[in-house]
């Protein structure tokens, strides 16, 4: 896609306030708000923050965590009106280290859609009883930190393939 750029978010400027105000979808909605996620996380060192633009105007958000061994893709946004233009693809190319293992959740209410575009973009969907050390540690780690986390989310992986 021409002209388009991703650039990480520095701070809580006037221009992210208006983007965020233009998000109307109900299920994100919770995510226009600094008081919940992933605003909550903006001082984290290990979360990353990118919008997505084109022509120097925010179409997109991704939040991504940078652990010691792989990368969790927190939340990924896309402007209806720029999704299924490849978009989503050059996020997952030019942003996630592919070298490591890598792991989004998704909520169970979402569109069977969005488990295809990750499914599409080489992410596997988790039964949670996957043999991989890292996928059992980081299942391990979700639910320590919450046990609902499952209940209402689907887990996608994407590891190297030997």
């Amino acid at each position: 896609m021409k002209n388009l750029k991703f650039s990480k978010i520095k701070s809580k400027n006037l221009k992210l306030i208006n983007f965020l105000r233009t998000i109307k979808e109900k299920n994100f909605l919770i995510n226009k708000s600094f008081q919940n996620t992933p605003w909550i996380h903006f001082k984290d060192p290990r979360f990353v923050f990118h919008t997505i633009e084109i022509s120097k105007k925010i179409i997109g958000l991704v939040v991504i965590i940078k652990f010691k061994n792989h990368d969790h893709l927190q939340f990924l946004y896309i402007t209806q009106k720029y999704r299924s233009q490849g978009i989503g693809y050059k996020v997952i190319e030019d942003l996630l280290n592919k070298k490591r293992f890598t792991t989004v959740h998704v909520y169970k209410n979402l569109s069977n859609k969005v488990i295809k575009f990750y499914q599409k973009n080489g992410f596997k969907l988790s039964n949670l009883r996957e043999k991989n050390l890292m996928l059992k540690n980081w299942i391990s780690r979700c639910n320590n930190y919450n046990l609902e986390t499952f209940k209402k989310k689907k887990l996608l992986y994407w590891t190297k393939q030997k």
